[in-house]
C-alpha cells in the first residue's frame, strides 16, 4: 500500500492538459484526491469571471509538482506550453520543481519539450490504469520523501 503524501502548500500538484483530454484528466484528478493528494485542476479552480492568466499563475506558483499530460492535443496546445514553460525556467534557474510527464497513447514527451526527453515518464492509456496510477503515486511519494516532506 502507498503512503499518502503530506501537502505543505495549498496546492501540491498542478495538472497541465489539453481540454481534449478532459476525461483522462478528470479520472486522474479523482484518483489523486482519493489518495489524499491536493490537486489544482482548472475544472474545479476556475470560476466564471476569473482571470485565466492570474488564476493559472497562482496555481503554478503554489504547486510542488506539475503533471503534464502529453497527448497530441497537448502538443498542439498553446496553453499547455505556457503552463510548462515557467516550471522549466524555474528548474533551469536552480529552483526545485518536479515535472512529472504522463504520455497518453503514442504521444512522445519530447514533442512537447526537449527538456522532458531526459525525464522518466509514464505512459498511460486514455482510459486510465490503476497499475500506472500506483507507479505515478510511488514517484510522487518518492519525490516528497527526498525533500523531507513526507511524515
Amino acid at each position: 500500500m502507498t503512503t499518502s503524501p503530506v501537502s505543505p502548500n495549498k496546492w501540491t500538484i498542478f495538472l497541465s492538459h489539453s481540454s481534449k483530454d478532459n476525461a483522462f484528466t478528470d479520472w486522474l484528478s479523482e484518483k489523486l484526491k482519493a489518495a489524499n493528494v491536493t490537486v489544482w485542476h482548472d475544472k474545479f479552480e476556475l470560476l466564471t469571471g476569473d482571470s485565466l492568466i492570474q488564476r493559472i499563475g497562482e496555481g503554478l506558483r503554489g504547486s510542488e509538482f506539475l503533471i503534464v499530460i502529453v497527448s497530441q492535443a497537448a502538443i498542439d496546445s498553446n496553453w499547455v506550453h505556457a503552463e510548462l514553460e515557467p516550471k522549466l525556467l524555474q528548474q533551469i534557474e536552480g529552483g526545485y520543481v518536479a515535472i512529472l510527464p504522463i504520455a497518453l497513447d503514442d504521444a512522445k514527451v519530447e514533442d512537447i519539450s526537449l527538456f522532458l526527453k531526459g525525464r522518466v515518464w509514464i505512459r498511460f492509456p486514455h482510459t486510465g490504469s490503476d497499475e500506472k496510477f500506483e507507479q505515478l503515486l510511488r514517484g510522487i511519494n518518492g519525490q516528497l520523501s527526498r525533500r523531507g516532506l513526507l511524515s
